[in-house]
Parts: C-alpha cells; sequence; structure tokens
C-alpha cells in the first residue's frame, strides 16, 4: 500500500508544488557559489562526478545522452548517483505509465550506462530512498543483487553487523561513502531486515572516531531527504545537515529527492549540496528538467584528502515526441534556457552560473 510519509501540511501541498515548484526561501539561506576553486587543480586528481534521481520514463523510453554530457561522465574516476526505483529482468515495456510506483528494466539502467563508456565498476548508486519498496522485499533483494551482478557498487543496503559506509581505495585515499533515506512510501521491510539505511542510522553515528580508525581521507555522504518539489531546505534540513558535518564528521553531503535543484551551503568543517534534482526524471513542471551534476575533486594530503574544487554542471531534458534526450543546458531552447538561468541565478542567489564544459 502506498501512502504519504510526508507530513499532512506537506501532504497537502504537494499537489501544488508538483506543477509549480516552491521558491520560497523559508531559512534566508544564503547559497554559496555553485563552484568554488580552493587550490589549483592538478592532473592526477581524483574526479568524482554526482548526479541526482535516475528515474525511469513513460513507455520506457531510455533517454539519449548528448556527447557533452557522455564525455563529462567518461571524464569520471567514479559516478555517484541515486537509482530511484526497483530493478526488474522485465523487458523494455513501450506501454509502460508511472505514477507513485515505479519499477525499472535493468534494460533501461544499462542502456543509459553504454552511453558514457565509464567501466561499470566506476558506477556507485544508492538504493536507499523513498521508492525503494515500491515492488515488495524480494524485490528490494533482488535489486540489489542486480545491480552487484552489473558491476555497479550499490550504497544504502542496511546490514546490521556492518558499518553504514562502503570504503573505496583510489589514488592513494581512502574515500568513504554512506547513503541513507528519510523517506519511505511502501514500508515492506520485515522486522529482521531494515532494507535501507534510514536517518536514524547515520545521525548518532561517531563519524570522526570511524574515519580515524579506519583510515577514511574523506567521507561522503548521500541523503534522501528533503520536501520535493522545493528549491530552498526547510530549517530541519539544515540543521540536520549542520550537525552531519560540524560535529559527527562527514565531510560533503550532495542530496537527492526533492527532483529539482536546491542551494549548496558551507559549514565550518564541510560542505552540503542539498539537492542535485533528476538525472532523468518524470513531473511535467518546467524547473524539473534542469539536470544538474556536482563534480568534485580531491587529492591526497598530509594527514587526509583535500577538497581541490567542487562545480555544479547544468543540462537540459528535452523532450521531441516520444524521444526524450538530455542535452546541455546552452543548447536548450532559448525561452527555456532563459527560464532555467533565472532560476538557477535565485537559488545561488546571483552567483552567475557559466554553461558548456570549457568553464
Amino acid at each position: 500500500m502506498i501512502t504519504s510519509p510526508y507530513p499532512w501540511h506537506y501532504t497537502l501541498r504537494w499537489p501544488l508544488y508538483y506543477n509549480w515548484p516552491s521558491t520560497r526561501n523559508h531559512t534566508q539561506l544564503q547559497s554559496a557559489p555553485d563552484r568554488f576553486q580552493f587550490v589549483d587543480p592538478k592532473p592526477d586528481d581524483l574526479n568524482l562526478l554526482y548526479c541526482g534521481d535516475i528515474m525511469v520514463q513513460p513507455g520506457d523510453q531510455i533517454p539519449e545522452l548528448h556527447t557533452e554530457l557522455s564525455n563529462l561522465i567518461q571524464s569520471a574516476d567514479l559516478f555517484i548517483g541515486n537509482c530511484e526505483s526497483p530493478l526488474s529482468t522485465d523487458d523494455l515495456n513501450p506501454k509502460a505509465r508511472y505514477k507513485f510506483n515505479f519499477k525499472m528494466p535493468q534494460a533501461y539502467l544499462r542502456g543509459i550506462m553504454e552511453q558514457t563508456s565509464l567501466p561499470t565498476s566506476q558506477w556507485l548508486l544508492s538504493i536507499a530512498n523513498n521508492h525503494s519498496g515500491d515492488q515488495g522485499y524480494l524485490a528490494y533483494l533482488k535489486t540489489y543483487e542486480l545491480l552487484k551482478d552489473m558491476g555497479i557498487k550499490p550504497l544504502g543496503r542496511y546490514e546490521p553487523n556492518k558499518a553504514p559506509v562502503h570504503i573505496i581505495k583510489i589514488k592513494e585515499m581512502n574515500i568513504g561513502f554512506t547513503a541513507w533515506t528519510e523517506w519511505m512510501n511502501c514500508e515492506v521491510f520485515p522486522s529482521h531486515d531494515l532494507g535501507t539505511l534510514r536517518s536514524e542510522h547515520i545521525k548518532y553515528y561517531d563519524w570522526e572516531q570511524f574515519k580515524s580508525s579506519t583510515k577514511i581521507d574523506y567521507l561522503f555522504g548521500i541523503p534522501h531527504w528533503e520536501f520535493e518539489f522545493q528549491h530552498f531546505p526547510c530549517h530541519m534540513t539544515r540543521k540536520s545537515a549542520k550537525n552531519l558535518i560540524d560535529k559527527l564528521g562527514i565531510d560533503f553531503l550532495v542530496g537527492t529527492h526533492t527532483h529539482i535543484l536546491q542551494p549548496i551551503e558551507w559549514f565550518s568543517h564541510g560542505i552540503c549540496a542539498y539537492n542535485l534534482g533528476n538525472f532523468c526524471g518524470l513531473g511535467h513542471a518546467w524547473p524539473v528538467k534542469l539536470i544538474s551534476l556536482l563534480e568534485v575533486r580531491l587529492r591526497p594530503d598530509k594527514l587526509r584528502a583535500k577538497l581541490v574544487s567542487y562545480k555544479m554542471h547544468y543540462f537540459f531534458q528535452y523532450h521531441n515526441k516520444n524521444k526524450v534526450s538530455i542535452i546541455p543546458l546552452h543548447l536548450a531552447p532559448k525561452q527555456m534556457r532563459e527560464k532555467l538561468m533565472q532560476r538557477i541565478n535565485l537559488i545561488f542567489q546571483n552567483h552567475t552560473p557559466v554553461l558548456g564544459l570549457s568553464s
């Protein structure tokens, strides 16, 4: 049974925000810029690329990726995102229609991945999101196994006897990734297996001590949080981000779930990119069509990894009859491009974005 996981007051507003995403800045957040370089780059820096929700499309239409996007993904050492649907081995279904319950054919995800030429071993996908239980507990377990069979590293699986983190040793650094969800539409998980990692597994964990004991050089948190279709985070989300970074020891938070872009905030000991929106998604409101990817560069330092830079890259989900393409924002139709540029400027408070990969 599908129920709303949200408070009643937001559930009532959801239809409005679905059609007209909210731009109300509840907490008067002053965003950090959408890109920043802390030290000069070097050719051997570790290049991590984050995307938002990878979602199904009507008719299981595999989005066509522009070469600029494919090349950007291929240039990454690791590509990290959120798989916003259980996987299945079903064939692509031209008649498929999705509303609140998702099921993604494995061939759909593979069709996206093959366009990038990035080896599957360099993909990390979270399965901790509000749609994890859409097809039941066994389907969730199957999703985990299908991702592993494809060579993808699944993130966000609850394992009671293991720390809630995946560690990758790369370029002389140990990089940690922990993913979790604040929401769940269908609670199908048995008492002995909670399925996905939840907020309570993360917010009480002593990450600083864990990093020290396991020699993690840099730790990323990937929360599936916040209310959908709101461009600015609420007070509790900002409070949680500050606690996770400044008190518990997570270095960089990259959020998903809202289906639209949210700001970036700097804290004393780290950075939070509240939400990247979709990589490809449903919904017809024009702000949902903005596709944002976050590039983060690191390098080894004396005691831990050093943050070299971060940078947002902007694309557009373009629909032409039954065809879906993801193209650079600078190639989007002029009127839509200008509207989305204005929305980006609003989110980042006139930290003017630069379009194109050569910037």
